[in-house]
């Protein structure tokens, strides 16, 4: 660790990251003690729409499931620290074993599932294939992309690979690879993230293995949307921006910028990534050298709203014809503030395409519609705190506490290319309440383990001793990142796949949270031996 990083923080900076960790502790303390009682389930009785159930759940049951799991991995992690292989596993071997084992099991399950697009991804997916091999007709003459310009990115990433490897519109398949390899490539610049984070090779090696068995994201890569594509540029950027943070190199700050700018081009959800640094680099201001960080902040700025709408004006270059600005965000946001037949805050198009056809695509008038449609519904909330209340809590556990994330419903009610094979029918037919299950008892532990390290570090931001580490505002971002995007879906538009990027970050966390329970426990249970032995 250079002199740099390991420098002393300022009483502003050590405030600011407390919290950061005390906002972000208090969310998975919601979120936690929710996933525990309540489990939202995704129905496929009407496969055009998404429906959101809400069922009871055990909590000793879960208590019970949850402390043996803990036991057990904290067992698996003593026997790879006897065997001494924990040190000879360096950070780059984790992270090219994960991605080949993420590689394999996910191209097998493309493979069964035979999964093709439908809808909205249809639309985007087709209308790339489609422009790469000369027709800009799905492009130009759909209202769609006057409505959501901003998934252009997406279409002309799409372009880009149906280019390079010739696609038709029988090769939708290929794409879904694509998909699994962006989803190791990013899954593999996370293991890196975490050596860097916490310099500690055990909890680098936790974090590998729980992101070998969250399954979710391998099922969710055939849904061909910008997701996971820009899950693997967001992973990458953060990865060069702590590289940034903790050694001052501005060429890690520009690459990050421009993976960023990309990861926000593919999916404009991104953009709370964005938010997320810039925050840390204006608490580096009260750290030391603002004029530099200053510039960084004015990089990042410069290139992130500037690259993503590439997509777009190379479109409208290409057709002649000017996309505008499409449904204003606050659109969104008064969406998000209302109730919808599938769960409050999910997908309502009266507030979005009809607010914005019935003011004649003006965006303008659309977003001043839409903010006295935020006005009055925020006003009657709190008019109706015991409504308010119940509603945000139920959107919030229809996003967090729905334990496929969406994976397994879309491989049911996309279109196929085939009969499914193999793991994929019972998945997805007679073993889905098991698997579910199964995925529920891991969100426990990813929430659990989350919140201990937001507890960890308000202890570190608090207090600061000789022997522990020195710990920048490196640490801070991803809890930084969980904040923005629980804030951001808690206000605008809900669903539960949109939150399966977040629990991905979240894993090394977890690892790093239940690392530090297990030392305490032993430091305690070594006290305790020693009390008695003294007596």
């Amino acid at each position: 660790m250079t002199a740099r990083s390991s420098c002393p923080l300022g009483l502003l900076t050590r405030i600011c990251l407390c919290g950061i960790a005390c906002i972000a502790a208090l969310a998975m303390l919601m979120l936690t003690i929710g996933s525990l009682l309540i489990t939202a389930d995704m129905s496929t009785d009407n496969p055009m729409q998404e429906l959101i159930l809400f069922r009871p759940d055990s909590l000793l049951r879960n208590i019970a499931v949850l402390v043996p799991a803990v036991l057990l991995g904290s067992t698996v992690m003593l026997l790879f620290r006897c065997s001494g292989l924990t040190g000879r596993l360096k950070p780059w071997i984790l992270a090219l074993s994960l991605g080949i084992w993420v590689t394999i099991l996910g191209s097998l399950w493309v493979a069964m599932s035979l999964s093709t697009p439908t809808h909205d991804s249809y639309i985007v997916t087709s209308a790339g294939v489609s422009a790469a091999n000369g027709d800009l007709s799905s492009i130009l003459d759909r209202v769609y992309f006057t409505r959501f310009p901003f998934q252009l990115g997406y279409v002309f990433w799409t372009e880009l690979w149906a280019r390079l490897l010739s696609l038709t519109h029988e090769d939708y398949i290929a794409l879904e690879i694509i998909n699994i390899l962006c989803l190791a490539l990013g899954e593999a610049a996370l293991v890196l993230t975490t050596e860097r984070l916490f310099q500690n090779r055990e909890i680098t090696l936790a974090a590998t293995l729980g992101l070998a068995v969250f399954f979710q994201p391998m099922i969710f890569s055939t849904f061909l949307y910008g997701t996971i594509p820009g899950f693997c540029f967001s992973a990458w950027a953060i990865y060069c921006f702590v590289r940034y943070l903790k050694e001052y190199r501005m060429r890690y700050l520009v690459t990050s910028s421009v993976l960023l700018a990309v990861a926000v081009s593919l999916k404009l959800n991104n953009m709370i990534l964005f938010v997320a640094m810039a925050i840390l680099l204006a608490v580096q201001l009260l750290k030391r050298k603002p004029l530099r960080q200053l510039a960084a902040l004015l990089i990042l700025c410069a290139v992130v709203f500037t690259v993503p709408n590439i997509g777009k004006w190379q479109y409208e270059l290409r057709t002649q014809k000017e996309f505008g600005d499409g449904i204003p965000m606050v659109s969104w946001m008064a969406m998000g503030l209302h109730d919808a037949e599938t769960a409050p805050g999910w997908y309502n198009g009266y507030y979005t395409v009809t607010n914005y056809h019935s003011h004649n695509k003006d965006s303008d008038a659309a977003a001043k519609a839409s903010l006295e449609v935020i006005r009055d519904r925020l006003g009657y909330l709190a008019e109706h705190p015991k409504e308010g209340v119940v509603f945000f809590r139920d959107k919030i556990l229809s996003q967090w506490s729905e334990p496929t994330y969406q994976s397994i419903w879309q491989n049911q009610v996309r279109g196929h290319a085939g009969d499914p094979w193999g793991l994929a029918p019972y998945v997805c037919g007679a073993g889905e309440h098991r698997v579910t299950a199964l995925m529920d008892h891991g969100i426990h532990l990813i929430f659990c383990g989350m919140l201990a390290s937001c507890v960890c570090l308000i202890l570190k931001s608090v207090k600061k001793t000789k022997k522990e580490e020195p710990l920048g505002t490196e640490l801070y971002l991803i809890p930084l990142l969980f904040v923005g995007g629980f804030l951001y879906h808690a206000l605008f538009e809900a669903k539960s796949q949109y939150v399966i990027t977040y629990v991905i970050f979240m894993i090394p966390y977890a690892a790093y949270g239940f690392y530090k329970l297990c030392s305490a426990g032993k430091k305690l249970g070594t006290r305790l031996f020693q009390i008695k032995k003294s007596t």
